[in-house]
Order: C-alpha cells, then sequence, then structure tokens
C-alpha cells in the first residue's frame, strides 16, 4: 500500500521540499549572489563617494565651510538579498539620494510581497514563503506595511473596476 503524507501548513511543506533535494537541468546554483551583493554594495559605494566628494568641492569653491562626518549603516533588501551599506556624511551633507531616505527594500520586493498577499497567504506566511528566495525573513509588521498601500489605493480609486488586473498581471486571466 501507497504511503501518503499531509501537508498541513507552509513550514512542513519546505521542509519536505527541501528534503527532497530536487535539482532541474536548467537549474544555476553557485556563489553568484554573494558576487551580486558584493558589486551591488561597491557601485553605491562608489556613486555616495562620488557624490559627497563633489558636495564638498562645490561647497569649498562657494566658501561654506563643512567636512566629512563619519557614516552610518544602511540595510538594503534586495532580489539577491541583503545588502549593508555604509552611507558617507558631511557636516551638512549625506547622499542618500542614491539609496532612498528610509528604503529598507527595493521596489520590486515590495510588489514581491503584496503579490504573495493578495494570493492569499496570511502575513506570517508571507515572509516564510520569501525566505528561501530572498535569504532574509520578511517580518509580518513589514507585509501589514506593505499591504496598507493597497488600501489607500482602492480608496483613492486609482485601479478602477478591477484593481487586481493591476496589481497581479493576468490573475483575471485565470480566475475567468
Amino acid at each position: 500500500m501507497e504511503r501518503q503524507i499531509v501537508i498541513k501548513n507552509l513550514p512542513e511543506a519546505l521542509k519536505m521540499v527541501k528534503e527532497m533535494n530536487l535539482t532541474s537541468d536548467d537549474e544555476w546554483s553557485g556563489e553568484f549572489q554573494d558576487a551580486a551583493r558584493a558589486s551591488i554594495g561597491k557601485v553605491l559605494k562608489d556613486r555616495m563617494e562620488d557624490k559627497v566628494a563633489g558636495h564638498l568641492t562645490w561647497a569649498y569653491q562657494r566658501g561654506i565651510p563643512d567636512r566629512r562626518n563619519g557614516s552610518y549603516i544602511r540595510r538594503v533588501l534586495t532580489g539577491v538579498g541583503d545588502i549593508i551599506l555604509s552611507i558617507p556624511r558631511t557636516r551638512r551633507f549625506s547622499p542618500r539620494g542614491i539609496v532612498a531616505a528610509y528604503a529598507r527594500r527595493v521596489k520590486e520586493i515590495d510588489h514581491l510581497i503584496l503579490t504573495c498577499f493578495l494570493l492569499g497567504l496570511s502575513t506570517r506566511k508571507v515572509g516564510i514563503a520569501l525566505l528561501s528566495i530572498l535569504g532574509e525573513k520578511v517580518s509580518p509588521q513589514t507585509v501589514s506595511r506593505v499591504a496598507k498601500t493597497l488600501d489607500e489605493a482602492v480608496r483613492v480609486g486609482r485601479w478602477g473596476r478591477c484593481f487586481i488586473c493591476y496589481v497581479i498581471p493576468r490573475l483575471c486571466d485565470i480566475m475567468t
């Protein structure tokens, strides 16, 4: 007789998939995510340093007293994982425009969170589901904050009659 397994929650499902150790012919694995994170971090750091240097040159030419004033740490969640940045600053200037002032995630991650939420995952399950993709757990509070953007869009009526068609392309085609 064949043994059947009933999976009752998402952690059990993830554990089962991991135990199966599935691979495909077109799967590419390797250290590309570490290299991609390092490259993105280097590009952002170089741009911020250039912006600070440009500001200091501009300030010096105009006789405005300014100097470097250390840096602070900012974490940004991207499609290749979490990037830790050291944001340089001066007494009067910070190049945070390169990394939005209070951004913790790139826009595509927010869209991914909204997609999971609209497909029916609870706020906790969204975090667990994205853990395997991003390598970083998204908190239920973050999912709730991102989902509040839906409330505002619906309230304003920005999406018209079929709101979900704009958020998740082809979902309406699947549903009909």
